[in-house]
């Protein structure tokens, strides 16, 4: 008798099938000639990057010195048409005139800023060459204040006033100057008007309100009393009596 035939028989086990890997692309490889030949078209033009710089830079340095060399001769050509005027000698130390300290010209110059004259005529008011250029500061700053009324001058007003304080700016930096190396200068016109202040009179006042005290009456001098003596009358010697 035959064997029966197993019906559905178990299906049999499955291997895993194995990865297979991402095919890479192929680049196809770039002839050594045309490397060769870019890297020195790289070269090159770096080269010639660097000879443009070098060539703007000498350009730029000519003309630089071209500049200067022009501004000098300018400038030169200028001095030497001034010289003929005389006004380069305003900026030289004057000769045949009394000389004075580095403190006398520093006080000098200093006059010249708003208000510290009055400071320098009472520190060194016994030297005629800081009363000097005392008054005129003083003189140029009182100028200087009051033009603040001409700008209520309609129109014209602020235009005027202005040029005025720009101008008394211009001269009050160029007395400073001229205090400073030690010259006597005299504002023309100006200069006459500033001998009438009566600087007594605003180192007095200063002093007082300084001090809070009134400043002493100054006894006779040994010049005055000359004077008084030969003022009065000689005295009649009395008769002896008989």
């Amino acid at each position: 008798m035959a064997d029966p035939v197993p019906q559905n028989p178990a299906p049999a086990p499955q291997q895993p099938q194995a990865v297979q890997p991402a095919p890479q692309p192929v680049v196809p490889a770039a002839p050594v000639q045309e490397v060769q030949q870019a890297a020195q078209n790289v070269q090159q033009g770096a080269q010639d990057a660097s000879q443009s710089v070098q060539q703007a830079g000498q350009a730029a340095q000519q003309g630089v010195q071209n500049a200067s060399q022009a501004v000098t001769g300018g400038l030169q050509q200028g001095m030497d048409a001034l010289k003929g005027t005389g006004v380069t000698d305003l900026f030289k130390v004057a000769e045949n005139q009394p000389k004075v300290n580095s403190t006398e010209k520093l006080w000098a110059m200093v006059s010249y800023i708003p208000l510290v004259a009055v400071l320098a005529l009472l520190i060194s008011g016994e030297s005629k060459y800081v009363r000097l250029h005392g008054r005129q500061g003083l003189l140029v700053f009182l100028i200087f204040f009051f033009c603040i009324f001409v700008y209520l001058v309609p129109f014209i007003g602020p235009l005027f006033g202005g040029l005025i304080q720009f101008a008394l700016f211009v001269l009050g930096v160029f007395s400073m100057y001229q205090a400073l190396i030690g010259n006597w200068w005299k504002i023309p016109v100006l200069g006459d008007v500033a001998e009438m202040i009566p600087i007594d009179f605003f180192t007095t006042i200063t002093k007082e309100v300084v001090t809070g005290q009134a400043a002493p009456q100054d006894a006779p001098t040994g010049e005055d009393q000359p004077q008084q003596a030969a003022q009065e009358p000689p005295q009649q010697p009395t008769p002896p009596s008989a």
